[in-house]
């Protein structure tokens, strides 16, 4: 039957029709549904749709009325086909289809279908409405899952009695609620579940497969069924074994143990000296341990095996031991040797640098010299003890050496540093005081400080190596001072007496000529006077001060004389010049009015002239003498005069007076008869008065003017 078709298309309306998909295995059934859904307004009053399938996957097909469709008192009816049938959603009144499910589609999976998704079409869609005109359509189709076993293993071979653990693999992921595979064994001593489920949305799933006790092997044949599809599986057993067991006393690991008869196997104690075979038919063994190095009560047993483990199959043990020993060259007694590995022991050379450890069983050992202060080389060495003794297991070794250094402050240098103890050692300071005694041993040492000419603090010092330098050994240094003196003579003071060289210093002589520089450290000096005025002889000398002092580097001096000189003026003779200061003279002006002091020293001088009625200018002159003549010392001088009065009596005025002799005037009386001669120099003067007519008592007079 097909519905008839109004030409009018609602194009606004809309019907949809899709399929669900589906999960089943071979010879199973699975159930679709085929739903319409309606928009637009869309009211169908019948539906026409196409469906195909694979028919060979399928060998029933059938399709039933929806509950959608009964709701609208409509029925579904299909046209027989195969791969492909025609079906129509029809009512015997107006009935209007709504959203829901229309038809319900049962396919019966055929026997052995292949395992795989089959397509389920729905295609050519036609919906028609309640008034006859048509309603466009659109289809969705769907699939249904085959599934079956493909695949079954277990663990294989299993022992007897055990179990194996077998898994089951599904050709797609398990059904909702989990595929159930039924499951069955061959052999009565192999027994398995009756079924076993994988669990929704996994592939695989285990199942255990039990063996029971037999005393031969055999093989079970298992299969895991779902639908009409199986996998089988050949789980082979083993037939029941036993242990052979024991210790070998006392507890030695790595003795080899081997069994030999019905069955060969080799293994090794354990720390415990315990050993075992597992995995033994009934039969007869013979068990042997050995162990270089070892001997063994009883040497062998032979050992019965008959559907029981064998425990007490024990042995004891006796070891052979060994010696490692060797040398320590160059030799040195004390060192610590020390053995590690399969056992531990210390020991330490001799005098000739020999060693041994003794009573040691076969085995790897590290032996490892250690002296403080020494260096071995090798460091240490492996040694394997194997059923021999090892002699030559042999060190090298070498004396680690350390420095002793330090300063002497002040910093001198040339100070014969000397080292003694466990070793000698002499050496000199640096510029900056330093020293350094290198390449020694641990040991006690003894450095002391000498110099000549100074004293150290402390004297010496008491020094310990042991694994270190010893960098603050120092000393505090004074020096011995001594004294270079001497006179210079004649005796002069003030001569500057300059030292120069190891030190330099300048002094004065005393009244006495004497000098004395102090202080001097030992060296070579230059001793040199000067003094302006003076030539010394020598003019310098050398002077080495080693130890001692020097008391008479001497020198002799020569004065050096000058002249002091000058005029009085206007020229007068018989001044009397005095000289004072630094030595005194007196000596007269010549007609000249010059003078001169000779035979002078460097010095200061006053210069004073003096003459009864004379006044000078300056009345003293102070003059220094410093390498040269003083040659314009000069003074002027000024006479005192005096008068020459008297008178004439009686009284008569115009006697002429007439004056000679250190002086001439002429002077006449006055009224009063007085008459009077001035600005005379001190002198002899003869006074004589005339007037004619007059004679005078006495004629003449001597008169001596004297200040």
């Amino acid at each position: 039957m097909f519905l008839a078709v109004v030409p009018e298309v609602l194009t606004a309306q809309q019907v949809a029709l899709s399929l669900t998909s589906g999960n089943a295995v071979d010879g199973g059934n699975v159930g679709l549904s085929l739903s319409v859904t309606t928009s637009g307004g869309a009211q169908p009053g019948g539906i026409q749709w196409t469906m195909t399938y694979p028919a060979a996957d399928f060998s029933a097909v059938s399709v039933s009325t929806g509950t959608a469709a009964a709701a609208a008192n409509t029925a579904v009816t299909c046209g027989p086909g195969s791969g492909s049938m025609v079906c129509v959603l029809y009512g015997t009144q107006d009935g209007v289809v709504t959203s829901g499910v229309i038809a319900n589609v049962s396919f019966t999976v055929a026997s052995a279908a292949p395992a795989g998704s089959a397509v389920i079409g729905i295609s050519n869609p036609v919906a028609v409405g309640v008034n006859g005109s048509q309603i466009p359509a659109s289809s969705v189709g769907g699939s249904v899952a085959i599934q079956t076993v493909s695949g079954l293993s277990c663990n294989s071979p299993v022992a007897s009695p055990g179990s194996s653990t077998c898994t089951v693999t599904l050709s797609s992921a398990a059904l909702t609620g989990g595929t159930t595979v039924g499951l069955s064994s061959n052999n009565a001593n192999v027994t398995v579940p009756a079924n076993m489920t994988v669990t929704a949305g996994q592939t695989t799933g285990t199942f255990t497969a039990t063996v029971l006790t037999v005393s031969s092997g055999l093989t079970a044949t298992l299969t895991a069924s779902l639908g009409t599809s199986s996998k089988t599986f050949g789980l082979a057993v083993n037939g029941a074994t036993w242990t052979i067991s024991g210790t070998v006393s006392p507890a030695v690991s790595g003795v080899s143990v081997a069994l030999t008869g019905t069955a060969t196997q080799t293994v090794t104690t354990n720390a415990s000296g315990a050993y075992s075979f597992t995995g033994l038919a009934n039969g007869s063994y013979t068990v042997t341990p050995t162990l270089s190095g070892y001997t063994f009560t009883p040497g062998s047993q032979a050992v019965t095996v008959n559907g029981a483990n064998q425990t007490t199959v024990n042995f004891s043990d006796t070891e052979q031991t060994w010696t490692i020993s060797g040398t320590v060259s160059p030799a040195v007694s004390g060192v610590s040797m020390a053995l590690t590995g399969a056992a531990t022991q210390t020991v330490t050379t001799n005098a000739s640098g020999a060693y041994s450890f003794t009573g040691l069983a076969n085995g790897s050992y590290t032996v490892t010299p250690t002296l403080s202060g020494y260096t071995f080389t090798p460091g240490s060495q492996g040694v394997t003890v194997n059923g021999a003794n090892q002699t030559t297991v042999n060190f090298t070794d070498a004396a680690q050496t350390w420095t002793i250094s330090g300063t002497v402050s002040p910093a001198v240098s040339g100070v014969s540093m000397a080292l003694t103890g466990a070793a000698t050692q002499t050496v000199t300071t640096n510029s900056s005081g330093a020293y350094s005694f290198t390449g020694l041993a641990n040991g006690s040492y003894t450095v002391a400080p000498t110099l000549s000419g100074y004293t150290f603090t402390p004297a010496s010092k008491a020094v310990t190596v042991s694994g270190a330098n010893q960098t603050a050994v120092n000393f505090t240094d004074a020096a011995q001072t001594w004294t270079i003196s001497g006179t210079v003579s004649p005796a002069v003071s003030g001569v500057s007496v300059a030292l120069t060289g190891a030190a330099t210093q300048t002094v004065t002589t005393n009244s006495s000529g004497a000098y004395s520089i102090t202080g001097l450290a030992n060296g070579s000096y230059t001793v040199t006077p000067t003094l302006s005025g003076y030539a010394f002889t020598p003019g310098s000398q050398a002077v080495t001060v080693n130890g001692a002092n020097q008391t008479a580097v001497n020198f002799s001096d020569s004065t050096q004389t000058w002249t002091v000189s000058g005029t009085v003026s206007p020229a007068v003779s018989g001044v009397s010049v005095a000289l004072t200061g630094t030595s005194t003279q007196t000596v007269t002006t010549n007609g000249s009015g010059a003078y001169s002091f000779t035979g002078l020293a460097n010095g200061s001088y006053t210069v004073t002239p003096t003459l009864s009625g004379y006044t000078f200018t300056p009345g003293s002159q102070a003059v220094t003498v410093n390498g040269a003549n003083q040659t314009a010392v000069n003074f002027t001088d000024a006479a005192q005069t005096w008068t020459i009065s008297g008178t004439v009596s009686p009284a008569v005025s115009g006697v002429s007076v007439a004056l000679t002799g250190g002086a001439t005037q002429t002077v006449t009386t006055n009224s009063s008869g007085a008459y009077s001669f001035t600005g005379l120099a001190n002198g002899s003067y003869t006074v004589t008065p005339t007037l004619s007519g007059y004679t005078f008592t006495p004629g003449s007079q001597a008169v001596t003017v004297s200040g």
